[in-house]
């Protein structure tokens, strides 16, 4: 993998041009995004990628926004007191578990999209950084500690009981819930759900 800083990328005409830390600007466009985020690559974001060397020179495949360091998914100009690319603490999986059960939840989300693991993707990129708002309590509850994470499973688990108040299914609030019980250590059973 090669990294590199988003040079610009125009959201409209869904392309742009990404600088290599080995040299050089390759042009990309939204079809080489691997990111499953709904947003697009901001300028000044550090991103990896897969450089592919074809008749027509070089392309990126396989470009990913790496979070956590460089300018964060939301730029300077967001007021929230926590800014993407910042984890949560406390958490009891390391930052590698988390991707590697949010990469799981997303295979199995896009064979199979049930409300429940829209509710643990949702809530993995909210822990992870890459999502801004809390996945219940909406964006106002912008995480910045691990008591915000508390809160969100109290939230949740009032959200299953009462889905007409909260206006999340519950469905979605139960994988928020299972998953924020996972991150946090209190089961060991991770939370994807077995296909009826």
């Amino acid at each position: 993998m090669a990294l590199g800083t988003v040079s610009w990328f125009d959201p409209q005409q869904q392309h742009g041009v990404i600088s290599l830390e080995t040299g050089g600007e390759v042009y990309v466009t939204a079809s080489a995004l691997d990111d499953i985020s709904p947003r697009f690559p901001r300028q000044g974001q550090r991103v990896e990628c897969t450089v592919v060397v074809g008749p027509a020179g070089r392309s990126l495949e396989h470009v990913r926004v790496v979070y956590g360091s460089g300018v964060p998914a939301e730029a300077a100009d967001e007021p929230s007191s926590r800014r993407a690319g910042t984890r949560l603490e406390p958490v009891a999986r390391s930052e590698a578990q988390l991707r590697q059960l949010r990469d799981e939840v997303l295979g199995r989300f896009s064979s199979d999209p049930q409300c429940v693991l829209l509710g643990s993707l949702d809530t993995l990129n909210w822990v992870l950084g890459e999502r801004r708002a809390a996945p219940v309590s909406g964006p106002c509850a912008a995480a910045a500690s691990g008591a915000d994470v508390e809160h969100e499973e109290e939230r949740a688990h009032e959200a299953r009981g009462h889905p007409r108040l909260s206006g999340v299914s519950p469905e979605y609030a139960a994988g928020v819930e299972q998953t924020l019980r996972w991150l946090e250590g209190k089961t060991d059973d991770p939370p994807l759900p077995t296909t009826p």
